[in-house]
C-alpha cells in the first residue's frame, strides 16, 4: 500500500496526493459516498495497481465508501488492490471502491 498524503483538494474534488517517500505526486478526482471526505494531511492508503495508469483497475475518477455499504461489490468478492485505508486524526477507516 503506497501512503498518499492529501496535499491539496481543489473545488471540483479532485485531490492532489503526495507520495512522501518516493515524493511522486498524483491527482485523481475522489468520491467520498456516506463517510466524511478526507482532509488536508489526512493520509489515503492506495494499492499501487490504483495509481499505475497501465493497471486494468486504474482511473481518473474513484468513488469509495464504507466496507460494509450497499452499493459496490459484496465485500466477500471484493478484489483487495479495490480496498484503501484513510487515517485522519480520529480515526482510520477501511473503504471500498464504489466504482471509477
Amino acid at each position: 500500500m503506497e501512503h498518499l498524503k492529501v496535499t491539496q483538494i481543489k473545488d471540483n474534488s479532485e485531490y492532489v496526493l503526495l507520495n512522501e517517500k518516493t515524493n511522486l505526486t498524483y491527482s485523481f478526482i475522489l468520491e467520498f459516498q456516506g463517510i466524511e471526505p478526507p482532509h488536508y494531511g489526512d493520509i489515503l492508503l492506495f494499492h499501487s495497481d490504483l495509481l499505475n495508469s497501465k493497471s486494468e483497475c486504474y482511473s481518473h475518477f474513484y468513488s469509495f465508501g464504507a466496507i460494509d455499504s450497499p452499493y459496490g461489490r459484496d465485500k466477500k468478492n471484493i478484489d483487495p488492490r479495490e480496498l484503501i485505508g484513510l487515517h485522519t486524526k480520529e480515526n482510520n477507516i477501511i473503504l471500498k471502491r464504489i466504482y471509477g
